[in-house]
């Protein structure tokens, strides 16, 4: 349909499902003409669109995203040299449509904001299951009865981590009992880490790609809508992530460590980056970083004790990895093989043992601390760990089109375009598609080989 996503450095995009070839500079010279104005303009319109239009509109959503990435394939390379002004405008225009709706893909801002409710009465989240709750002790009775109403897994207790929980905090703290205040002022503290991650590095860094980085990375699709438009925290988290990574190399490691310490304290998912910061650490440095994290983490958890609370956090987490299946790879591959063989779902097993498995593949890329690249070795720790999960939604992949920037291998940012075809599981009855699953993980696969190819054909030439 004319609609592409590029693997970038490959030099190959896809149209359509077709793959085609394109030289390095032949996209920039046949769309020079297009001023970055009309791209924006454009994108606004479709980002316009994206904010109201319900997840059951499956296919009219898909065009926007389609077009969108369109959009964002055209001006990738015109990235190199925008300035700081048009960067902040696309920023803030980018993200303002949404703003005016609830978000239409995901209604975690539900618990969000129940999280958030709930610390402002001053009963504390963890252990605290919602289903089980008196609704008639809280101040905002009606409020509370909505959030309830429209939650997911409101059979569970909280598993958002501190800092996750001060901005939920926040939001409920500012909603007026509004859904849609409330989410907006979660969306606030989004575009504030956002402006100051890109105000970071391009006046701080050093680096002379930041500039390229920074709108690469705020610009893509899938950043902007799971992100603000849907209210998911790793796009907080990512900020933190991006600086205190970039601190710990440049020697700053207690300013780093704190940074960190505060991504983990968003989301867990940064603490997969741990084996390999500690074995890249040497002397001193290693273990001010590990004690730095290790206080600052516990430090942050202490507002919410007695500990005897968080028991029903081991539960969701068990949830997650033994009944939770969402948009996998190898798992789903390994799940229809088994099946038929003990005649149930063995998903209690194999999230197990596919966790094991990971753990062990970080452990042999953290020993490898000498052989990758910094970014690199961390890229190939969040992808490692989501081929091997049993739940991939599209918002995970936030961190992984930094890091895929970061660490130069763009052909990674092909996912966060195939990603959407995960919601196909919501069409008809909930439950994967294999048609669409075959697409999105067909095209990555394609984009991986092409870019493989291309890469040890660079390595030979250069031996």
């Amino acid at each position: 349909m004319g609609i592409c996503a590029a693997a970038f450095d490959a030099g190959v995009w896809v149209c359509g499902g077709v793959w085609v070839h394109v030289e390095a500079g032949e996209g920039v010279k046949e769309y020079s003409h297009i001023k970055p104005f009309l791209l924006i303009a454009a994108s606004v319109a479709l980002f316009t669109l994206f904010s109201i239009t319900p997840r059951s509109e499956f296919y009219l959503q898909s065009f926007n995203y389609f077009g969108l990435f369109a959009i964002y394939f055209l001006w990738y390379r015109k990235l190199q040299h925008v300035k700081f002004g048009l960067l902040v405008a696309s920023l803030i225009l980018t993200r303002l449509p949404f703003f005016f709706h609830l978000p239409q893909l995901s209604d975690d801002f539900y618990r969000f904001l129940w999280d958030g409710l709930l610390l402002t009465e001053g009963i504390n989240p963890f252990g605290a299951v919602p289903t089980d709750m008196d609704l008639t002790l809280f101040g905002k009775k009606e409020f509370a009865e909505r959030l309830l109403a429209g939650m997911n897994s409101a059979g569970y207790g909280s598993v958002y981590p501190p800092l996750h929980q001060a901005v939920f905090w926040i939001g409920a703290k500012l909603s007026g009992g509004s859904l849609l205040g409330g989410v907006n002022a979660m969306r606030a503290v989004i575009v504030l880490a956002e402006a100051g991650m890109a105000a970071y590095f391009l006046r701080f860094s050093g680096l002379k790609n930041a500039g390229f980085i920074m709108a690469a990375y705020l610009l893509n699709p899938l950043v902007v809508v799971e992100g603000v438009g849907n209210a998911h925290m790793e796009a907080l988290m990512v900020p933190l992530l991006a600086v205190g990574l970039h601190m710990l190399i440049s020697q700053k490691t207690l300013k780093g460590s704190l940074l960190f310490a505060g991504s983990v304290l968003v989301k867990l998912t940064p603490l997969l980056l741990a084996p390999m910061l500690f074995f890249r650490k040497e002397g001193s440095n290693r273990w001010l970083m590990a004690a730095t994290v290790v206080v600052a983490v516990a430090i942050a958890f202490l507002p919410f004790a007695p500990w005897y609370l968080f028991s029903g956090v081991d539960g969701s987490f068990g949830l997650y990895f033994q009944s939770f299946e969402f948009n996998a790879s190898v798992y789903y591959l390994l799940r229809e093989a088994f099946t038929p063989i003990v005649g149930y779902n063995p998903i209690a097993v194999l999230g197990p043992v596919l966790a094991g498995i990971t753990v062990l593949v970080l452990l042999w890329i953290a020993l490898r601390a000498g052989q990758l690249d910094f970014y690199t070795a961390a890229l190939y720790s969040y992808v490692a760990y989501y081929l091997l999960a049993t739940t991939v939604h599209p918002w995970y992949l936030i961190p992984v089109v930094y890091l895929s920037l970061a660490a130069k291998r763009p052909v990674w940012l092909v996912w966060s375009f195939t990603v959407w075809f995960s919601y196909s599981h919501y069409l008809e009855q909930v439950g994967p598609k294999w048609g669409w699953l075959v697409l999105e993980y067909g095209i990555l696969a394609m984009a991986i080989l092409v870019d493989s190819r291309r890469w040890f054909g660079r390595r030979r030439l250069q031996g």
